[in-house]
Order: C-alpha cells, then sequence, then structure tokens
C-alpha cells in the first residue's frame, strides 16, 4: 500500500486524501482576489479543515495559462502574513504551491511540510529541500513528448532516480499527473483512463489528480462558468479514485468529499462481503479478517464481546473457588460447603449490579444520553458495547459492601479476592473491544499502532470536545491491549503478593484501587471516545479520585488490622496445628467474627 511521509507523520494511501485549494492570489481563475486578505485566508484555512480535508495548499502565484509571473519576494510577500497567522491553528498538513526554492525554504521554516513543485522541473533544487527537511513533496508532469503513456511514465521514473540522487526517500514523494498542464483536454482524460497503469507502475507512491474547475470538466459538461463545475469535478475526481488516485486537489471540500466518502463505501462495501470486518497492525505486517459475531441463530446473535466478558468473569470465579480457604472469609467452624454459599450470593449479586452500573455510568455520561433516553430499551442492549467500567467496579463494591454484611462474610478479605478476580476479568474482556475496534487510542507511528475498517469510519470518536490532530485514516495506539496487559500483569503482582507478602486483610484491595488507577489515568489520555464531563475526561477524574481512596484505605486498613497468618491451601487446618497457632490468630479469628455480623 503506497504511503506519503511527510515530516512527523505517514499519510496512508488506502484512501483517497483532499488536497483542500487556497489561493492568496488576485488573479486565479477559480477563486483570485477572495482571500488576498490574510484574516480572510486563515478563516478559510480553518473551514477547509473543518470540512474534512487532509491537507490544506496555499498558493501565492496563479499558474492558470495566460497568467502573469510574480517574482519570489511578490509572492513570499502575499504567503508570509498567511503561514505566521496559521502557526499553530491547524492539525493538518499545511501545502505551498511554488516553483521558486527561496519561498519553499522560507515557507518550511514557517511551519509548511508540504512541497508542491508545479515546475515539472527535475534539477531545481526541490528534491535535495525534502531530503535535508523531512518534507513531503509533490512533483507534478507537464507537457507531452511524445506519446502520452510514454511521456508520463518516464517522466515519473525519473523523478524517483532525481530523489535517489539527493538521499530523498522515495515514500516522500507524491507523483501529479498534471492536468491541465501542457495537455489538451483529451490527454487529460486519457490520462484519468490510464490511472491503473500508472498505479500499477508506481504502487508506493500516492498519484494526485487535479482537475477540480479545470477546462478538462467544463468541456465536457456543457462549459459551465467556473463557479457551476463542482458535478464534473466531482464525477472526474470520482473516477480517479477509482483508477487509483491517492491525493485529489480540490477547491469544493465538502462536495469532493462525498464523491470520496461513495467511493470509500462502495470499496469498503466490496471488501466487507469478501472478507468482513479488518484489522490490520500496517509496520507489523499483520492483517486479521474479523467479525464480531461468533454465531447467529435468527435474530439472535453471540457476540464475542459478550462472550469475552463472559469467559473472564467465568476465569476469576474459577480462580476464586481455588484461593478462597486461604482469605479467611467466614467465622472459625464455618462448614466449607456454607463458606461457597455465601462467597457466592456475594458474588452473584454483585456481579448483576456491575453490569447495571457499567451501563449506567456510561449511558449518563455518554453523547448519546438524550438518544438512549428516548427508547430506554438502547440502554439493556449491552451487546452493542458501551460499558463503563467504573461504574461496574464502583456498584459491584458497594453492594459487596452490603450483602457481605448480609451473608456474614468478612468483606476486606472478600474485597480481597474479588479484586484478584476483576484483574482476570477486566485483562480478558477488554479483547471485546478489539472485535468492535473500539476503546483505541490517538495516532501513533509505533510499531503496534493498529488500524480497521470501523476505527477509519470513525465510529467510536467522541465529537464532543474533538480530537486535535487525529486522523482516523492512519494507525492508532492499541490501548485496549495496553489496559489488558496492565490488568493481567496487575493480577500477576497481587497473586504474588497475596502468597508471599499478604500481611493484612484489605491490602489486596487498597493496592488494586491503586494500581488500576493509574494504569488508566494514563491509558485514558490516550483514547479518542473518552466520556467526558465538562472539559474533563470522566475516567481519569474518577482514576485520580480512586488512587487517593486506595492509598487511604491502605493505612486505613494496615493500622487497625492484625496481622493475617494465612494456611496454605495444600494443608488443611488439623487440631494438633490449631493448638500450635500463636496468639495473633486468635485475635484475627475474633476480629473475624466480628466482622461477619
Amino acid at each position: 500500500m503506497a504511503v506519503w511521509k511527510i515530516a512527523d507523520r505517514t499519510l496512508s494511501g488506502d484512501r483517497a486524501l483532499v488536497m483542500a485549494i487556497l489561493n492568496v492570489t488576485p488573479d486565479s481563475f477559480s477563486d483570485g482576489g477572495r482571500f488576498l486578505d490574510p484574516e480572510a485566508a486563515v478563516s478559510q484555512a480553518c473551514y477547509l479543515q473543518a470540512l474534512g480535508a487532509a491537507i490544506v495548499d496555499i498558493g501565492a502565484q496563479s499558474t492558470r495559462p495566460g497568467s502573469t509571473p510574480i517574482s519570489a519576494e511578490e509572492e513570499w510577500d502575499r504567503l508570509s502574513p498567511v503561514l505566521q497567522a496559521l502557526q499553530g491553528r491547524l492539525h493538518i498538513p499545511l501545502s505551498v504551491d511554488t516553483f521558486y526554492p527561496e519561498v519553499a525554504r522560507r515557507a518550511l521554516a514557517a511551519g509548511v511540510q508540504i512541497l508542491n513543485d508545479v515546475s515539472g522541473s527535475l534539477d531545481n533544487g526541490f528534491p535535495a529541500l525534502a531530503a535535508a527537511t523531512g518534507a513531503g513533496l509533490v512533483m507534478t508532469h507537464h507537457g507531452v513528448g511524445g506519446e502520452l503513456a510514454e511521456d508520463v511514465f518516464t517522466y515519473f521514473s525519473q523523478a524517483l532516480l532525481a530523489a535517489d540522487a539527493v538521499g530523498l526517500d522515495r515514500r516522500q514523494i507524491c507523483l501529479d499527473v498534471g492536468l491541465g498542464f501542457g495537455k489538451s483536454r483529451e490527454v487529460d482524460l486519457e490520462l484519468i483512463a490510464r490511472l491503473p497503469e500508472l498505479h500499477a507502475a508506481f504502487p508506493e507512491n500516492l498519484l494526485l489528480v487535479g482537475g477540480s474547475r479545470k477546462r478538462v470538466v467544463a468541456q465536457f459538461t456543457g462549459d459551465p462558468p467556473v463557479d457551476r463545475r463542482l458535478g464534473g469535478s466531482v464525477a472526474l475526481h470520482t473516477l480517479a479514485q477509482l483508477g487509483g488516485a491517492g491525493v485529489l486537489r480540490v477547491h469544493d471540500v465538502e462536495g469532493n468529499g462525498a464523491g470520496g466518502a461513495l467511493h470509500r463505501c462502495l470499496y469498503e462495501g466490496e471488501r466487507r462481503m469478501i472478507m468482513g470486518h479488518w484489522i490490520e497492525f500496517p509496520a507489523l505486517g499483520w492483517h486479521f479478517s474479523i467479525n464480531d459475531t461468533l454465531v447467529s441463530f435468527g435474530n439472535f446473535s453471540i457476540k464475542y464481546y459478550g462472550l469475552l466478558i463472559a469467559l473472564g468473569f467465568l476465569l476469576a470465579v474459577i480462580y476464586a473457588y481455588k484461593r478462597m480457604p486461604q482469605f479467611g472469609l467466614c467465622a472459625e467452624g464455618t462448614a466449607k460447603d456454607e463458606v461457597v454459599n455465601r462467597v457466592f450470593d456475594v458474588v452473584l449479586v454483585s456481579t448483576l449490579l456491575a453490569f447495571i452500573g457499567a451501563r449506567l455510568y456510561y449511558v449518563l455520561f455518554s453523547e448519546d444520553r438524550a438518544w438512549y433516553f428516548e427508547s430506554p430499551v438502547r440502554i439493556l442492549q449491552i451487546w452493542n458495547g458501551g460499558l463503563g467500567i467504573y461504574g461496574g467496579i464502583i456498584l459491584a463494591f458497594v453492594t459487596g459492601l452490603i450483602m457481605c454484611r448480609v451473608r456474614k462474610v468478612n468483606t476486606p478479605a472478600m474485597f480481597d479476592m474479588a479484586s484478584l478476580g476483576f484483574l482476570i476479568g477486566q485483562g480478558i474482556g477488554r479483547w471485546g473491544n478489539f472485535f468492535n475496534q473500539e476503546a483505541f487510542g490517538a495516532n501513533t507511528t509505533l510499531p503496534w499502532g493498529m488500524t480497521g475498517d470501523v476505527i477509519q469510519s470513525g465510529k467510536h470518536i467522541n465529537d464532543t470536545l474533538g480530537v486535535a490532530g487525529f486522523d482516523p485514516s492512519l494507525p492508532v495506539h492499541p490501548t485496549f491491549l495496553y489496559e489488558s496487559l496492565w490488568c493481567l500483569l496487575g493480577f500477576v503482582l497481587l497473586h504474588i503478593m497475596s502468597k508471599k507478602f499478604y500481611k493484612f486483610k484489605g491490602q489486596i484491595f487498597s493496592s488494586y484501587i491503586i494500581w488500576y488507577g493509574i494504569g488508566r489515568f494514563m491509558i485514558e489520555g490516550l483514547r479518542t471516545d473518552s466520556l467526558y464531563l465538562g472539559s474533563m475526561k470522566v475516567s481519569q477524574l474518577v482514576a485520580v479520585v480512586m488512587v487517593l481512596v486506595g492509598v487511604g484505605l491502605l493505612f486505613a486498613f494496615h493500622a487497625h488490622a492484625n496481622r493475617l497468618v494465612l494456611v496454605p491451601a495444600e494443608a488443611p487446618v488439623t487440631e494438633e496445628t490449631a493448638e500450635n497457632e500463636e496468639q495473633p490468630i486468635e485475635a484475627e479469628e475474633k476480629t473475624d467474627e466480628s466482622n461477619a455480623d
């Protein structure tokens, strides 16, 4: 798959990128004079970004046939105030349309990331400048020197060789077929028709097509005035995408973006019919065809999301059952079957309330909460995703506190055992987000960055505040994986603590709250689908509170609890060992009896 390396990012060629035109000229054929004022130009650039442009290409000199050339100094005088005013205003790359190397150097120093060289030259210093700065470079084909295909193939091949000669990474180059640059209308159309050949010949480079409002559009659509050529422009660019164009240089972002969206829908629809949903780790070369549904029976479906949550719960219960004798959950002398019955009563009721708490937490803080309350039955459809883990944790432990008193189970000991189970369930359940392609983070260039069809659709991005600098077409942090690994690592550490360093009841529970809170705070900062309370991410706010509570509980349990001596599961208590126990164990047993009431 073709990519375009641009300064601090890499643009993917899996869908066409819209390069929006912004002319700060008095004589451009389409919008000359509209954005000469720097404030108007900055406002338009921000507007183009908001419409969905992937790149803004600023030109200060008209390249239309018959235009009057201006000097490099005059071109820079037009560009400079606009570039200065735009610094820090856009999160998408800026491009400058020029053929003056001195203007290009100044523009790069002012924050521009792409040089759009419209000269058609191979030896004007632009490749060396791009190599030295890491900037992206557009190299444009001009004129026809014999047979069209051979001329374009030859120019593009020479452009890549020119890049090699100065140490420029070929992936920094975008190849522009040059519609309207020294070509007849028939030749322009032939270029569009032969784009698949060019795409096949140069598979590692994005191909740029810029036919927006040009004569090639007018001639074959009844010759409408410039401002009425949108339909023809969209049609031409849609054909270009079908032929393999990776960048579309356009005036009308919204209209051409709609054409691009239709193309993507057709492309993704065809791809999904063949392989279902998909996930990729591009840098690792991994590709997975996945489905969020394991099996369906009529209108009933079993989702991987729910299945993995159930699997996590089952393994947590098995682990708790194996460890139960070591935690001193009930008063001395309570029959083993009675202990199991009491503990599982607490677990089952708390688990039910945990799901309710997780769902209500998500719904109440979701930007779509009004939609949920329009039809409350939607709140029950948890198999579609949408659980807030902190809501589940909080309500589970509140319910557990009540149930432990009702069923005469030692509360701190129960919470210690439950915390280990929570880490197992969370570590496994998070993989449900993998199949749903949710709980992912911002863009990343790390080797394990992932992407997928649902991720690229932007479906799970919270638009309440916007995500500055986020491009769903680029790989993202797999934050579900980070949290899964954090929980599983926490389980290993706390399991060892419970075996080797368990000093008092409540120790594991307090440590769990602290451990998970620290991890969740860091991971939540990367996510793009967070729930918000005003301008703050709810989970980060709750994580801070929980860490503070955990620290307080750790000191409180340590100060008020007697030292706990664990009885190994494989060495049951006998009369002989009971007689040999030291006095602190008797105190602990009394504490257990009092806590169980």
